[in-house]
């Protein structure tokens, strides 16, 4: 196991290594209008080089700056700067590239053959959306929410995640005023999904039905599953008061507004599967899938979209353990640094928790364990700092890591349940966090 999550962050940390270290590689990534002094950018020998400031990204401060900074430095054996000198070299590295980090990451994770399929060589990927609280600045305000009256900011956060080995393979920030569907075709269609398209299946929640949105995932992706609404499309609504447990029918544009800002799609031939109601439920559940019958019987449709609160969980935990709202800046360029940086973070942490998990199936006791995450992320907080160093002090820190991960674990508990708690909207960037979990890092 350590030998396979070795060869694994070895080749991250080599990739990175090798951007810092190359000016042609890292050119593409400096913020700088004038080209004479771009071309000097990064050239002098200082406390902040490239690799510094990408170094320190990625620890994803969450503490005061200036303490944060501070420790940083000294743990590095560098001489003590200011905040303020981190805050505007740290400006001139584009968040696109922790963006392809991220994407690096995820890509030699499906090239190694880490991640698991789900079925017939496919893997099952969900989206969705959740909102972002930002720091309330006029930059901020102007592009993501038009709104002064309540002191907050807001963005609509689009994450897709691998239900199967619960990582978050891509996500973005949008203006809050993004309709959802829009935001998930513009990043599946501008930027590089690290799985193949056409061996993917999409599984989305009930504000994504559209035909158009169907029909792009049809023709692009390995298919859909999209729990329906009963206004989605006048069949929806017949099939969910009838007696059928699954028919097949062609869908035609609805008059309804969820199409109305597409051009006019083709009509597209669909399966409909429903799920009985339960006993909190007044009307069955309907979805809407692409996947022939023969191989995805309906009994698998349902089964793949209960794996879709994994998505949930996945955005929860980003959100309220790992903290991803807590920046250490106020400027754009700063927040999506520093949001893309706690997904590579994210991600690491979710590699390693997978193989820990899979050694900890063989526990023998009346119940079964899993990793405890609320301490993890400070085991790999450690293992970022080491990736600027060697291969040795990388290893290093990495047995250490998977020892704390396997003694560090909690139990399962089947049929546990915790009723859901709705938050308030956070204001005046104070971060609202859960009762009793203090962070880790």
């Amino acid at each position: 196991m350590k030998k396979e999550i070795s060869n694994i962050f070895n080749a991250f940390r080599a990739h990175i290594v090798d951007i810092c270290q190359d000016a042609a590689k890292r050119a593409p990534y400096l913020v700088c209008d004038d080209e004479r002094k771009r071309a000097t950018l990064f050239t002098r020998t200082r406390v902040w080089t490239f690799a510094n400031v990408v170094h320190a990204v990625m620890c994803c401060f969450k503490r005061t700056l200036s303490v944060e900074v501070a420790q940083f430095l000294e743990t590095e054996n560098l001489p003590q700067t200011t905040p303020e000198a981190y805050i505007e070299r740290r400006a001139l590295i584009s968040d696109e590239l922790f963006k392809d980090l991220n994407l690096w990451l995820n890509q030699h994770l499906y090239e190694t053959g880490t991640v698991q399929q789900w079925k017939c060589g496919k893997y099952l990927c969900g989206i969705d959306g959740t909102r972002l609280s930002l720091p309330y600045t006029e930059e901020l305000y102007k592009k993501y929410r038009q709104r002064d009256d309540k002191g907050y900011n807001l963005a609509r956060g689009l994450f897709v995640t691998d239900l199967v080995n619960r990582t978050i393979v891509m996500a973005d920030m949008y203006p809050n005023k993004t309709e959802e569907r829009k935001a998930a075709l513009e990043s599946l269609t501008s930027d590089t999904f690290p799985y193949p398209l056409l061996f993917t299946v999409f599984v989305m929640d009930r504000g994504y039905p559209s035909l158009y949105l169907m029909n792009w995932f049809a023709k692009n992706t390995g298919g859909f599953i999209i729990r329906a609404r009963r206004d989605s499309n006048p069949q929806v609504a017949a099939f969910m008061d009838s007696d059928k447990s699954s028919e097949t029918v062609t869908l035609k544009l609805s008059p309804n507004r969820r199409d109305i800002d597409y051009p006019d799609p083709d009509p597209l031939e669909v399966r409909l599967v429903k799920r009985p109601p339960l006993e909190d439920e007044e009307v069955p559940t309907v979805y809407i899938t692409n996947l022939d019958a023969g191989q995805y019987p309906d009994e698998v449709i349902r089964n793949a979209y209960r794996m879709r609160w994994n998505s949930e969980t996945e955005i929860g935990t980003a959100k309220n353990e790992l903290q991803i709202e807590i920046f250490s800046g106020t400027r754009e360029i700063c927040i999506r640094q520093d949001f893309f940086a706690a997904l590579i973070l994210y991600n690491i942490e979710s590699v390693i928790r997978l193989f820990c998990n899979k050694k900890l199936q063989s526990h023998t006791g009346k119940y079964k364990v899993q990793v405890n995450m609320n301490s993890t992320w400070f085991f790999t907080c450690l293992l970022i700092m080491a990736m600027f160093r060697s291969e040795r002090i990388l290893d290093r820190e990495l047995t250490f890591s998977v020892k704390m991960f396997l003694r560090m674990h909690s139990l399962i508990r089947p049929g546990r349940s915790y009723p859901r708690k709705k938050k308030k909207i956070k204001s005046s960037g104070k971060y609202i966090t859960l009762t009793n979990y203090k962070r880790g890092l």
